[in-house]
């Protein structure tokens, strides 16, 4: 059978002449935004996500964050002049559905601004396809490939799964939680981001007791739960889709109604992840046994303000039901921040056109000597049109890329009050990371 990972190495065009050969396109059908008769034309962000089968919820939570700041950006006049649209384009959670998708949107997108994606389900296989066709993305995808990539307009903002496991090892190694359980969704998402977890585990000296991977969305787990109780972990890592966790974790609570430490990757920081979930085990004892490692949520500054009432407009807009639920995710505010970061570096570059601004971003992100601090878009441009440089420092406190697009900083451990709220019960530092 033909192996995903070997499409890796097909740009769009490629992909499309399968996908809409009927289209005919010509050489002017590029991916980046091209020059255009109006100088008010509209540009696209393309959110490459799953929105649909067992990883849907994900699609939900990253349309909150680029309509945040695209709103924000469009009442400040767009950028350069150019309203911004959004359009999703569904992975489904598989590079099979992925790749045409993406090929087919890309093909049919005159003026493409960015992508805010790919995310772990797809991100293998796809960047290399988009930035074959030179587009800036704006990737949560954790996989250890992207840690030194050579990708050029692939840039992440968010902790790699390694980082990630190792933050969540730490966590239960304090605790004395050494005997460690994990129990992951047979979808490359999850899988993609195990290694890392496993990685951790490892690193800290922990004992792995026991290896799930489940299938998503099975009407029992009974025997599955029981085959895990049967080694005696102290704690389980996880990562599954919501529908699934509720399931497993419902049963588990069943069979072993006393506390059992559940900590989870960076998703279960989404309310739309956590909902399901906590209702299956009960909110009393949810509250006492779960975690979720995640990206360090910083201490509120100017930009918190700003996100959260850019955020909060969405409902009224139609664009985002009940976006109140994003708040007190941290990732809610990465999201928005690298929208806001793109746009900055297209101002500065004087240019909409990914191969232009895309050697801009770490130029307005990262720190200086002499740069001007902004924390909102409109301030950001009015110091650039007064010629000067600028360092933004959105919701999510600081970024400063390295010479891999990376950034990233400590983790924090979230927990869940008996009503619902996310708390923070920990936090592991960078430093503690990287000396593993």
């Amino acid at each position: 059978m033909f192996h995903m990972r070997h499409l890796r190495r097909l740009s769009v065009a490629a992909l499309t002449c399968s996908v809409i050969a009927p289209l005919a396109l010509s050489a002017s059908s590029s991916a980046s935004v091209k020059s255009h008769a109006s100088s008010s034309y509209p540009i696209t962000i393309g959110i490459v996500e799953p929105f649909s089968g067992a990883s849907g919820f994900i699609g939900a939570h990253v349309t909150a964050q680029v309509y945040s700041a695209v709103d924000e950006i469009n009442k400040d006049g767009g950028v350069l002049g150019h309203q911004i649209v959004v359009t999703p384009v569904d992975t489904k959670g598989d590079p099979a559905d992925a790749l045409p998708a993406v090929a087919q949107f890309i093909a049919t997108t005159q003026h493409l601004f960015f992508i805010h994606g790919p995310g772990s389900d797809s991100g293998p296989e796809l960047a290399p396809v988009i930035n074959n066709d030179k587009i800036v993305m704006m990737s949560p995808a954790g996989q250890s490939e992207f840690d030194k990539t050579k990708l050029p307009y692939f840039w992440r903002a968010v902790a790699p799964d390694a980082s990630n496991g190792i933050a969540m090892a730490i966590f239960a190694k304090r605790n004395h939680w050494t005997r460690v359980a994990t129990v992951f969704g047979s979808d490359q998402g999850s899988q993609g981001d195990l290694p890392g977890i496993i990685e951790g585990i490892k690193s800290l000296g922990l004992k792995q007791v026991s290896d799930l991977n489940i299938s998503a969305d099975q009407p029992s787990y009974q025997s599955e739960v029981a085959r895990l109780l049967a080694t005696k972990p102290q704690v389980i890592f996880t990562e599954t889709d919501p529908t699934t966790a509720a399931t497993f974790f419902g049963e588990l609570t069943q069979q072993h109604p006393s506390v059992l430490p559940i900590i989870s990757t960076q998703g279960g920081v989404i309310q739309t992840y956590m909902a399901p979930f906590r209702a299956a085990v009960g909110a009393k004892l949810f509250a006492k046994e779960f975690y979720a490692v995640s990206n360090a949520a910083p201490k509120p500054n100017p930009a918190t303000p700003i996100f959260q009432k850019s955020l909060l407009a969405t409902g009224p807009a139609g664009q985002v039901p009940d976006p109140a639920k994003f708040l007190s995710s941290p990732n809610t505010a990465i999201g928005y921040a690298q929208v806001i970061l793109v746009a900055l570096a297209a101002t500065e570059a004087h240019s909409v056109s990914s191969p232009v601004f895309n050697n801009y971003i770490a130029a307005v992100a990262n720190p200086g000597k002499g740069k001007t601090i902004v924390y909102s878009y409109a301030a950001g441009v009015k110091a650039l049109s007064q010629g000067k440089k600028i360092q933004y420092i959105g919701p999510a406190g600081p970024y400063k890329f390295n010479q891999y697009h990376n950034s990233y900083g400590g983790q924090v451990v979230e927990g869940v009050t008996v009503g619902g709220t996310y708390v923070t019960k920990g936090t592991v530092s960078a430093k503690e990371i990287q000396a593993h």
